[in-house]
């Protein structure tokens, strides 16, 4: 557990000091588009998740170079030293305000409890004064969760081996041809790379999830602090919704889980989404800087693709104020956050985008088959559709895998799809009704909503598990019952009273139940209290070609490979047609 903790370290001081970097930076181009306007201010969350951006997109360019081990992880930490005495005025002058803001924002709650002791009940008190200690606690609870032994079968199919292979070479060419999974360019795994610091506790750390869910958990907790505050309570929900989440993805924290850093960037965007709407704020600077976090989840896994859809808005706002010509500042923004994306599934692939074999316009011999490509798509498609069906039956028996799919899925997700779709019939049939009478919808709240909606569907219609989606599970549930509750005052009708007990109850289950699992897993802090398990061990085949071994896969055994069997070849049959020099890190290619 104290390796965790103390990666965690090293996490929240080099996102701190790329996040703090970039947001001045982000800062200073606007402000040269805007002059004379007052910078937008931006919290601790907003500094780390800006840096979790920066560091991932770092390690991203470094792999292309060179290992993503020691020599990156140091390089960035020197950068970071330097440029925090470099800034060092606007570091303490940060600091300072920040800390100021703090102590009058306790003043004020002990004021209010004071002026107002009648109606400010018991839990609002605590929640005033007991949110640090609620915070210290979540980090240990989440620090143990993450220390024991790993869970996931993909952790020990490909994602070790992929990680494993950022720190021994980075980014090499055509590696997916000795396995197709290692082309699923996940950027969590170079940041995974870049702390795993093999070199420091002798063996590959995976803390990053449990790093991601407490950021979440404080961002969604400290919000909810200063609820008496606020005059709308959308955003307030949705910290739930992040305080939830965070406390669903405590069961995958042992492994390096891909789906973590989307679905709490998707979150994240959202909740403040809606406190700028609830300020009623038209600065584009705010909203462009979330849509490039957006982007950003999406390269971090396109299960999130729709996020994207948020754009449009601060496009209509520069649209509106005549700055038109901004638009291509944030598009080339955008374009700078996806090309370290691009070049590394180039590089590893032979496509820029793995999933897309039609995109694969340059014939580079270290292209992997489009068919090998198409078949692994294919398989992730049926799999979560139907897995006991063929791949043949599941992909072209229309909408019949639905009721199956649903069948098989588990009794609270069961509820809690059943749930979603009562909540979101309700918001459109409202939505059209109005549309029909022609009276007014409030676009600016029903935008995000529909764009939330327009995930699930690509969602479901895609790979319906749903691990990939719980940020846009999750949002409906919060956004919609308090919508409508706050725009009526006075008496609220049934429908709204059933969409809030809806809401709460879902919010309730998940938490009560994930909350349990969690405890269940802090037990492992008990074995592991110094050092986090290491990555399991696995007895497997081995297979030679010119001097070099690869561990391959036995008849009848499953798909596991771990870190350590490394490198891991998926068909044995591959290798006479494989090739490659003795330095591995030169890439790989099929011979025709």
């Amino acid at each position: 557990m104290l390796s965790v903790l103390s990666n965690w370290i090293f996490m929240g001081l080099l996102c701190g000091a790329s996040g703090f970097a970039l947001l001045r930076g982000y800062h200073l181009v606007m402000n040269k588009l805007n002059p004379g306007s007052k910078e937008p201010a931006f919290g601790i969350s907003h500094i780390l998740m800006a840096g979790i951006v920066g560091t991932t997109l770092y390690a991203q360019i470094f792999s292309v170079f060179g290992r993503v081990n020691a020599e990156a992880f140091l390089v960035l930490a020197a950068a970071s030293i330097l440029y925090l005495v470099w800034q060092r005025k606007a570091v303490a002058s940060y600091l300072t305000e920040k800390l100021k803001e703090f102590k009058e924002t306790q003043e004020d709650a002990q004021k209010a409890a004071q002026e107002d002791a009648q109606t400010c009940d018991k839990v609002t008190k605590w929640l005033q004064t007991g949110a640090w200690g609620v915070f210290l606690l979540a980090v240990v609870a989440f620090a143990c969760a993450s220390c024991g032994q790993t869970k996931l079968i993909d952790t020990e199919w490909y994602h070790a081996q992929t990680i494993r292979w950022f720190e021994e070479y980075g980014c090499v060419k055509g590696v997916a041809n000795i396995f197709y999974s290692l082309g699923f360019n996940n950027a969590q795994h170079y940041f995974d790379a870049l702390f795993g610091m093999d070199w420091l506790y002798g063996q590959s750390m995976r803390g990053s999830g449990g790093f991601f869910g407490i950021l979440m958990f404080g961002h969604g907790l400290f919000r909810l602090t200063g609820w008496r505050s606020h005059e709308k309570h959308l955003a307030d929900a949705l910290a739930i919704g992040e305080v939830t989440y965070s406390i669903i993805v405590t069961a995958f924290f042992t492994d390096p889980y891909v789906d973590t850093l989307p679905n709490v960037l998707v979150l994240f965007v959202l909740t403040e989404w809606f406190i700028l709407l609830e300020k009623d704020c038209e600065d584009v600077r705010e909203y462009g800087l979330y849509c490039l976090f957006a982007l950003f989840a999406v390269v971090a896994k396109t299960s999130v693709a729709m996020i994207v859809l948020l754009a449009f808005y601060p496009v209509y706002l520069m649209l509106k104020q005549k700055k038109a010509k901004q638009i291509w500042v944030y598009l080339g923004m955008g374009f700078l956050l996806a090309v370290p994306y691009l070049i590394t599934n180039f590089i590893t692939t032979g496509y820029p985008v793995y999933l897309l074999a039609s995109l694969g316009v340059l014939p580079v011999k270290w292209q992997v088959n489009p068919e090998v490509l198409r078949y692994s798509v294919d398989n992730m498609v049926a799999f979560a559709r139907m897995p006991g069906a063929t791949m043949e039956e599941a992909l072209t028996c229309g909408l019949r895998w639905v009721p199956v799919w649903f069948q098989n899925e588990s009794i609270s997700h069961k509820l809690l799809y059943l749930g979603l779709v009562c909540l979101i019939l309700i918001d459109l049939g409202i939505v059209i009704k109005h549309l029909v009478k022609r009276e007014e919808v409030d676009m600016k709240y029903l935008f995000p909503r529909l764009c939330v909606y327009a995930g699930l569907v690509y969602w479901f219609f895609t790979i319906p598990q749903v691990k990939y989606c719980w940020a846009f599970l999750i949002a409906p549930v919060a956004m919609v019952p308090v919508y409508y509750w706050e725009q009526k005052e006075g008496k609220h009708p049934l429908w709204q009273k059933g969409m809030v007990l809806l809401g709460v109850l879902l919010c309730l289950m998940y938490c009560g139940f994930y909350s349990l699992r969690t405890l269940g897993y802090m037990k492992d802090a008990l074995t592991y209290p110094v050092m986090q398990a290491d990555y399991k061990q696995f007895d497997m085949g081995i297979a030679e070609k010119n001097g070099r071994q690869f561990y391959v896969r036995e008849e009848g055994k499953d798909l596991t490979c771990g870190y350590y069997l490394f490198p891991y070849l998926e068909n044995k049959d591959d290798l006479d047609s494989l090739v490659f020099e003795e330095d591995l890190g030169k890439g790989f290619y099929i011979e025709k």
